[in-house]
């Protein structure tokens, strides 16, 4: 059967698991659908409970967008991003289970309460108060947030196969400029994993108490599009307790005050830290390929540590501790003894507080495979990767192919604090022998 001929939707009847007495219909749109007012919607309203095709909302529609009664959407919903800010209203399809893609700008708030799987899905607010519900969701292939949502309601989703962003722009949200924001809240109580962890902005808090994976730990079987990316504008703290597993690339940038990731062990991410703070750094982390201390860095723990692949200082990072030193060796040297004036804020074992000094006394260290580049590098927005970046610190052209006596070259020698212990072991012999 068909409806009104100018809508181009063909309707079919079918029976299916719905209330004794009650038939399921699928209403097909042959071509796409372009809903210019609510009017457009009542094609839909006789009992449409699948919709396949696509619908796009005309710039020019104005008030809320409502499908009562449908659950299953096979195609797309999908606004122009640059529609007026003021004029959709709420996206509300209250009983929708499973839908293809949904890609909404600039709309007023969203009911999507019993959804449960999603293919695509990007959503952007067109005020300051707008709500996101999808407290049903537990599967998406991608999803992201653009804008100054107040809130978003996501307590099920536990499974995103692609990525998961969140991203506060203010050149999305309208007269962004003449306003206070308030920060988001990234609440996801059951979240468990995604190929890539992504948050920017205007951010409050962040909690992933059981986000296990970001990202595929086999190369083989990723892109440099997976693993976890911070970049925020407000001065937070943040925890993985459960991230394992973290795929190719792992990015901190903006105001993080201290970073904390316990349960990670052995991983082939190439780590980038370029805050715009003093951060902490905390992590169980036991290998990487790369790892770069850049921007502001107040402390680093890595306990667990082995060989963190190519290492990296953009300056000075006091007091010096274990993790320091042991990063430091891994370091090749840009020559013997006095010829260290390239990093002249490096630390080393005597450095250490009294006590700490046998912690690593056999301590072994897998020195990096290619000799990194010192960089100091601001928090730009744009993704960096080993090798593009232009070096600060330039070693001295006569010594530099000469760092032979450093963990991991071939040769030996004493460095100069190595020198003055030496040197007085002897005394003290010598003085014994003359007793």
């Amino acid at each position: 059967m068909m409806g009104p001929s100018n809508l181009g939707i063909g309707i079919t009847l079918a029976l299916s698991s719905l209330p004794l007495g009650a038939l399921a219909r699928e209403c097909i749109i042959e071509e796409t659908l372009t809903v210019s007012s609510p009017k457009v919607l009542d094609s839909f309203r006789d009992g449409c409970t699948t919709i396949t095709g696509n619908i796009a909302i005309d710039s020019d529609y104005s008030g809320d967008f409502v499908l009562e009664g449908v659950t299953d959407f096979v195609g797309n919903i999908s606004t122009s991003e640059d529609a007026p800010p003021d004029n959709l209203g709420v996206l509300d399809l209250p009983d929708l289970v499973n839908a293809d893609v949904i890609t909404v700008h600039r709309v007023e708030s969203v009911n999507l309460g019993s959804l449960e799987h999603v293919g695509e899905l990007l959503l952007g607010p067109s005020s300051l108060d707008g709500k996101v519900e999808l407290g049903a969701l537990k599967e998406a292939d991608n999803a992201g947030f653009k804008g100054s949502w107040k809130s978003i309601v996501l307590t099920s989703l536990e499974t995103v196969t692609g990525e998961l962003g969140f991203y506060f722009d203010r050149r999305e949200i309208p007269f962004s400029d003449r306003v206070e924001t308030s920060p988001l809240v990234v609440d996801l109580p059951a979240l468990k994993t995604t190929s890539q962890f992504t948050v920017e902005g205007n951010v409050a808090s962040i909690s992933v108490p059981e986000l296990e994976k970001a990202g595929d730990s086999d190369p083989r079987e990723r892109d440099f599009f997976q693993g976890l990316r911070l970049n925020i504008e407000t001065r937070i703290e943040v925890e993985f307790p459960k991230l394992r597993t973290i795929g190719s690339g792992t990015q901190v940038f903006g105001n993080i005050s201290r970073i904390s990731l316990p349960a990670l062990g052995e991983t082939d991410t190439g780590i980038e830290f370029n805050t715009d703070m003093p951060l902490e750094i905390y992590s169980t982390i036991e290998t990487a390929f790369y790892v770069w201390l850049w921007g502001q860095i107040k402390s680093v723990e890595f306990p667990n540590m082995v060989d963190l692949g190519s290492v990296d200082f953009a300056r000075e990072i006091r007091p010096c501790n274990e993790t320091l030193v042991k990063l430091w060796e891994a370091i090749p040297s840009h020559g013997p003894p006095g010829h260290e004036t390239s990093w002249y804020w490096r630390c080393f074992r005597e450095d250490l507080p009294e006590d700490d000094h046998q912690v690593g006394a056999n301590a072994t260290t897998t020195v990096a495979p290619n000799e990194p580049t010192s960089t100091s590098a601001g928090s730009d927005d744009s993704s960096t990767t080993p090798g593009n970046q232009e070096s600060s610190s330039t070693p001295d052209s006569e010594t530099s192919g000469d760092s032979e006596g450093v963990p991991g070259n071939r040769g030996f020698f004493l460095l100069p604090s190595q020198a003055g212990v030496l040197a007085a072991l002897l005394v003290a012999v010598g003085a014994g022998s003359m007793m």
